[in-house]
């Protein structure tokens, strides 16, 4: 018999919690095996298990582990790990965030505290999103680029 963290247990039981508040949520982690794991800073998922940090599980109430297991279950569910193709990844994990988190939050979940949400991109696909974003940051960047050349052609 093996021995179980108390991380192990707490998120056995917030699934549990899950499966019976939201139903939606809960039967499509329980597809998910859960792996400890201390090289990630929080939790992931690469669609067939979830990984989490006993350290950041400690840092978590009951009702936003539920909220943090729910947002790691929508990663597979909306099958992000096979679209993000040539994608830069922190870039598509940041737009598929951002497509997650208001669902999560209509749903009546918790989340912790500074988790992407921008009500700009409500009812946006993660790739909607992405090129958004990828757009904006390369009008930012061109446009800082237009105003160091103006500032320089002064001297």
């Amino acid at each position: 018999m093996r021995h179980e963290t108390p991380a192990t247990v707490r998120i056995q039981k917030a699934r549990t919690t899950l499966l019976l508040d939201h139903p939606f949520f809960g039967s499509l982690l329980f597809r998910l095996k859960g792996r400890e794991n201390r090289s990630i800073p929080t939790m992931a998922t690469d669609g067939v298990s979830l990984y989490f940090n006993p350290e950041f599980v400690d840092t978590l109430n009951s009702a936003t582990l539920a909220g943090v297991l729910a947002h790691e279950v929508m990663h597979p569910a909306l099958q992000h790990h096979v679209r993000r193709s040539g994608r830069d990844p922190r870039r598509w994990n940041e737009a598929c965030d951002y497509a997650i988190n208001p669902l999560l939050l209509d749903a009546g979940l918790s989340l912790p505290e500074g988790v992407l949400v921008d009500h700009r991109f409500r009812g946006m696909s993660a790739e909607q999103i992405y090129n958004l974003r990828e757009t904006e940051a390369q009008q930012q960047s061109s446009g800082q680029g237009a105003e160091n050349e103006a500032a320089g052609a002064g001297t």
